[in-house]
């Protein structure tokens, strides 16, 4: 994959990282010169995915490094997660049937749907022992 001047970030797999991650996609989007409304986007999509991570990938208890890494190049901006859990293709995840009533509705899997909606592209891969989730998003630049 090729990464525009990519900027990264080392996380470890633990909830009270997500508030460091947050204020590393708002700063660096905003060195790169990305709109506000995309940054939110970007975050919240992070948010979910690494949550995930951190809530499902490990069947341990130790200490694991979760890398994000986000570059852009005229109108496509790129995250990339990347994490040594469990082998998981959240991109196979079934579209969510929506529920027709409350007893039908189920608790959960709406994150992907979540990114899905809100990115242009996903792609994942697995190489050398890590997932590799990338998120890619067109935007209009600012002021176009």
């Amino acid at each position: 994959m090729n990464l525009f001047n990519p900027s990264g970030l080392e996380i470890r797999n633990d909830l009270s990282e997500l508030r460091r991650m947050s204020n590393w996609i708002q700063e660096t989007g905003m060195k790169l010169g990305l709109p506000p409304s995309l940054l939110f986007d970007l975050d919240l999509c992070a948010n979910e995915v690494v949550t995930n991570i951190i809530d499902y990938a490990y069947e341990d208890h130790a200490c694991h490094a979760i890398r994000l890494y986000l570059a852009h190049e005229d109108c496509l901006v790129s995250l990339e997660i990347q994490d040594d859990g469990l082998p998981f293709n959240p991109l196979e995840t079934p579209p969510v049937v929506h529920a027709t009533t409350l007893e039908d509705a189920k608790v959960g899997g709406l994150g992907v749907q979540l990114v899905r909606s809100l990115m242009s592209d996903s792609r994942y891969s697995r190489r050398n022992g890590q997932n590799i989730l990338t998120l890619r998003v067109n935007f209009a630049p600012v002021g176009s």
